[in-house]
């Protein structure tokens, strides 16, 4: 998507095009996250992702029953890197939380700043994402469409490390206020492996290197983890979704 973007803004005579997308992105289409309608079954159901989720392998595991005439707000942890175990298990149609509960209607909750990407954001639109804003979480969720959110987004991508989870939730309540405005049950998700797909540089608090982390998840409202794997993956782990049902 960067190179088609970078495509256009080197072919001088594309510009005029490129411009009118821009002016459609950001006037005409900027809310289209909350629409139930963007989804594309094609991209969602592409074979890739089965090959994705079975590469790990990737399999989510039912703890609960739940009631498919309810709204839910899942809270996933950990953040991990980049957070695979939410794409290989929900973000689309080989995942076994389909087939496990058919008829629940969701969006998988990801950053605002994901969608103001030229052209990348109608990637994640198709997959079935939505931004992770208050208004758009809250719309879904009066519309009676579930929410997967990673509860502690940026900051707890910083923590993650092999052997150990260190979560970020404590000072994250928003999404309970969520639940309790729009009536949907709150749902617990822990995803086994995540944290020991990469090793991450030292980065304790008051470091030069944590700081610099922390002023880039201020000023771009995303996080820059250091980390190494072997093409992108350092070792072949198993992901285990645990559903525990919290009704409000």
């Amino acid at each position: 998507m960067v190179a088609i973007n970078f495509f256009f803004i080197f072919t001088w005579w594309l510009w005029p095009i490129y411009l009118a997308y821009l002016i459609w992105m950001f006037f005409f289409d900027s809310k289209a996250t909350r629409s139930l309608h963007r989804a594309r079954p094609w991209l969602r159901a592409n074979p890739l992702w089965k090959h994705f989720r079975d590469y790990f392998p990737a399999k989510v595991i039912k703890t609960a029953d739940l009631d498919d005439t309810k709204t839910y707000l899942f809270g996933m942890h950990p953040h991990g890197i980049i957070s695979y175990g939410v794409q290989a298990n929900f973000g689309n149609d080989y995942s076994e939380f389909k087939q496990l509960y058919p008829n629940i209607k969701y969006r998988v909750a990801t950053l605002a700043s994901n969608f103001k990407i030229p052209l990348a954001r109608h990637w994640f639109m198709g997959l079935g994402y939505t931004d992770a804003s208050r208004g758009s979480l809250l719309s879904l969720l009066n519309r009676k469409c579930s929410v997967m959110l990673v509860i502690g987004g940026a900051e707890e991508a910083l923590l993650a490390r092999p052997g150990g989870v260190s979560l970020v939730l404590a000072k994250r309540m928003g999404f309970v206020r969520l639940a309790l405005q729009s009536g949907a049950c709150l749902v617990p998700v822990y995803t086994f492996g995540e944290n020991d797909l990469y090793n991450q540089v030292d980065n304790p608090p008051g470091s030069r290197v944590r700081r610099f982390q922390e002023w880039g998840k201020n000023v771009f409202g995303f996080s820059l983890p250091l980390f190494n794997g072997h093409f992108q993956l350092e070792v072949q782990l198993e992901f285990q979704q645990n559903f525990n049902l919290i009704s409000t």
